[in-house]
C-alpha cells in the first residue's frame, strides 16, 4: 500500500478527440494513502469526497460531461480513465474507458439539477463504478 496522487479535469462538453471543443470547469489534485495502487477508483472517490466538502464548483453548462482522471507516477502524469457523461431528464449516464478495462457502462443515476460537476462525478463513481 501507498500513496496515489490523482489529477481529476472535468469539462463541459462531450469529447470527440478535440480537445478544444472542451470548457474546463474545474481540476482536482489530491494524494489518497493507504490504498492498493490498483484501487485508484477508490482513490478518486476520496478526492472528489474531500473537494465537495470544502469547495464550490459550478454546475454543468449543457448536457455532457468529460472528465479525464490521471496519475503522478513520479515520473510524470500518467492518464489513466475518461469519464463521458450525458446527463438527461435527472439522470447522469455514464462510460469510462481505461486501458487496463473494457469500457464500463453505469447505470443511471438519479442527479439534481442544482448538483455541481463534482457532486455530480462522485455521485457517479459512488454509485455504479464500485459495484
Amino acid at each position: 500500500m501507498r500513496a496515489i496522487a490523482l489529477k481529476i479535469e472535468i469539462y463541459d462538453g462531450e469529447y470527440q478527440g478535440d480537445m478544444s471543443a472542451l470548457t474546463l470547469s474545474c481540476m482536482l489534485e489530491g494524494t489518497v494513502e493507504g490504498l492498493a495502487s490498483s484501487s485508484f477508483l477508490d482513490g478518486v472517490i476520496v478526492v472528489l469526497e474531500m473537494c465537495e466538502k470544502r469547495y464550490s464548483t459550478p454546475t454543468p453548462l449543457g448536457a455532457w460531461l468529460t472528465i479525464f482522471i490521471g496519475r503522478d507516477t513520479g515520473k510524470g502524469p500518467t492518464p489513466l480513465a475518461r469519464l463521458d457523461v450525458r446527463l438527461e431528464d435527472g439522470f447522469a449516464h455514464a462510460s469510462i474507458l481505461s486501458d487496463s478495462m473494457p469500457r464500463t457502462t453505469t447505470e443511471p443515476v438519479a442527479v439534481l439539477a442544482d448538483d455541481d460537476v463534482v457532486t455530480l462525478v462522485r455521485k457517479i463513481f459512488a454509485a455504479g463504478l464500485t459495484q
